[in-house]
């Protein structure tokens, strides 16, 4: 399998690079100093030249840009994988089904939602729509929760919030898993399957990556924002914090 991937300067997308990787794929990286998102003669020299087998959109950027890879890939019929989040529920208590209605109350949610509604309108039939809850590294730089407990230091959890969420290899091997077995369509990945609150997720990321933080337990913000599917695409974070302590004990 050929890929091209946007959003290698991001967090999530060398998890995705390094898991297609290890399966043989190749992975062409789009890097905008060298193929401008705002220039269709590039952009559409770029894909041509590489006809990869499948497109994977991470990146975040003007909404404009998906519409001109549509464009592009749409003549030789390439899938296309457009991440998506949660966010575009954010305006709306959960848990939330695929069918759900969008209602977005920040400015990405909207984003995430008028990038999903141009897919829709223009190549619904050819993509892979996938909503991610709140992404996990191994590692506390760059965004993702690891970072945010530790830039707090002090943390307020709140043991009514049953979020989204997944480690971030474990998001990557679902994505694969899901364009190699599944059909195009809307999809949720989420790792919370027990419904586990903030605040013991927080107990147990401090415990097990040995984060420098101070954990207070609150009741101020309750909310659902589960991301629910017919089938677990992905494992559950019991599953996987299990396994990480296991394989690497003590970081």
């Amino acid at each position: 399998m050929k890929a091209i991937i946007t959003g290698m300067n991001g967090t999530l997308a060398p998890y995705v690079y390094d898991y297609f990787e290890s399966k043989t794929c190749e992975l062409i990286v789009w890097e905008r100093q060298h193929v401008p998102i705002d220039d269709p003669d590039k952009i559409k020299n770029f894909i041509s030249e590489h006809q990869p087998d499948i497109f994977l959109h991470i990146a975040t950027g003007p909404v404009e840009w998906i519409k001109q890879i549509i464009d592009c890939i749409s003549d030789y019929s390439i899938p296309l994988v457009f991440i998506s989040s949660e966010a575009v529920f954010n305006g709306s208590e959960g848990p939330h089904t695929t069918a759900d209605n969008l209602k977005a109350k920040d400015d990405y949610g909207r984003y995430k939602i008028h990038c999903e509604s141009i897919i829709n309108k223009y190549y619904k039939e050819n993509t892979y729509i996938i909503r991610l809850g709140w992404q996990i590294a191994y590692h506390t730089h760059k965004n993702n929760m690891l970072a945010f407990l530790v830039t707090e230091g002090h943390v307020k959890a709140s043991e009514d919030w049953i979020l989204a969420t997944s480690f971030m290899p474990d998001t990557a091997k679902a994505i694969y898993k899901i364009i190699k077995h599944h059909p195009t369509g809307t999809y949720h990945l989420d790792s919370n399957q027990d419904n586990m609150s903030f605040y013991e997720l927080v107990c147990h990321l401090k415990e097990i990556f040995k984060l420098p933080i101070d954990i207070e337990k609150t009741n101020t913000f309750k909310h659902n924002n589960r991301l629910l599917s017919d089938q677990p695409y992905i494992c559950s974070l019991k599953e996987s914090m299990a396994t990480y302590k296991k394989n690497h004990g003590e970081i």
